[in-house]
């Protein structure tokens, strides 16, 4: 039996949500559910919720658009802010050797916060001269047209950046300045290493690692803006949002599918052709979205 977290929102909410969910080879359940209210109201924007979690012992670590918290997860209570005028649109966040790493997407940057004392490096993908054309935005603002749109940051075991990129659909090995991948058919969302290797989601439904890649679409009934991604031994599962009009004809342009009023569900993909996939709906599924998944011990 696995468990895991998963991360996300309602359209029409600014609250975020996680849920804790059983798993095994054959089945999953919702063990509960946890409405987390944005600590401070007036910069809090609907529709964005918990994006990025990394979960850090007895707490997890998680993203909203502009703020950063911790979480303890026997309560589900919030135990610690981190803020900076800066955040906009956050997307992931990884921990390793004691620093946050997170996709600060809204301001095109990789953040890196020491722990110990909430220090922050900041790599700006703008630079000065970007910077200084670009308008100032508040914490709430959408910030478009991005030039990258950073989804994902994670480290590898050389401790060495790895940076997945939405507009130019690649993964980047930062701190070698070397293309990891082609360009994919969209958009990279999740960029994770993971017993050596790195793995990747598309938001059109494909994960990949450097030996295999799998469609979402031949193991799940169908297919939705496809984020969160959690590796087992024997299996994956991966996260959709739902697939709504509103953002429907985008997702049909840079996938090329005609999906829709497709609802928000969870999927578990077996490595082993003898096993069977499983998929669970989440609830309100026509009005919800899922970003990431973590495992729980």
């Amino acid at each position: 039996m696995n468990k895991i977290i998963v991360s996300g929102a309602l359209f029409d909410k600014s609250y975020g949500i996680l849920s804790v969910i059983n798993c095994s080879s054959h089945s999953m359940t919702i063990e509960s559910e946890h409405i987390i209210e944005h600590p401070y109201p007036e910069i809090a924007i609907i529709g964005k919720g918990i994006t990025g979690i990394a979960v850090d012992g007895s707490h997890v670590w998680a993203c909203f658009s502009n703020v950063i918290v911790k979480i303890n997860l026997d309560e589900f209570s919030i135990v610690d802010t981190i803020t900076d005028v800066c955040f906009n649109d956050l997307h992931s966040i990884t921990i390793h050797d004691n620093h946050l790493y997170v996709a600060n997407t809204g301001n095109e940057s990789i953040d890196i916060i020491n722990l110990q004392n909430k220090k922050l490096e900041r790599f700006d993908f703008l630079g000065g001269h970007l910077r200084n054309i670009r308008p100032n935005y508040s914490q709430d603002q959408d910030t478009k047209p991005h030039i990258h749109h950073i989804s994902c940051v994670t480290i590898n075991d050389e401790d060495e950046l790895i940076v997945g990129l939405v507009r130019q659909q690649r993964t980047l090995n930062l701190s070698k300045w070397k293309w990891l991948s082609a360009k994919e058919s969209s958009p990279l969302h999740d960029v994770e290493f993971i017993d050596g290797r790195i793995w990747y989601t598309t938001v059109g439904g494909e994960i990949s690692n450097s030996e295999q890649t799998w469609k979402l679409s031949d193991y799940q009934s169908t297919l939705g803006w496809t984020r969160g991604l959690a590796v087992i031994d024997h299996g994956m599962y991966v996260g959709t949002t739902a697939i709504r009009e509103s953002n429907h004809n985008y997702y049909e342009i840079i996938t090329d599918s005609t999906t829709k009023n497709t609802g928000a569900k969870i999927c578990y993909i077996p490595f082993s052709n003898e096993d069977l996939s499983v998929e669970i709906e989440l609830p309100n599924a026509e009005n919800r979205k899922v970003f990431s998944i973590e495992l729980l011990d």
